[in-house]
């Protein structure tokens, strides 16, 4: 199972995200600056053009799934055994 952090723009909306994907904190989201799992969350970190960190997007990880993240926003979960 893959997932991808969502494309996102100054001044998203929470209902213009992709289902089960919600804004943590921050102001909106502008770019992509890293992602990671994190106590059973996929997390998505945005940042401004000044480098700064701006916003964090996450979603559950599926239930029974080890996820990890490459760090550029893709995740790849695959069954606990």
């Amino acid at each position: 199972m893959a997932f991808q952090c969502p494309r996102a723009y100054l001044g998203v909306r929470q209902d213009l995200l992709p289902t089960h994907w919600e804004i943590v904190a921050g102001r909106a989201p502008l770019r992509l600056k890293a992602s990671q799992v994190q106590h059973g969350e996929l997390l998505c970190i945005y940042q401004d053009e000044r480098g700064r960190s701006v916003g964090t997007v996450r979603r559950l990880a599926p239930g029974g799934y080890k996820c990890i993240s490459d760090g550029a926003g893709r995740f790849r979960c695959r069954p606990l055994r």
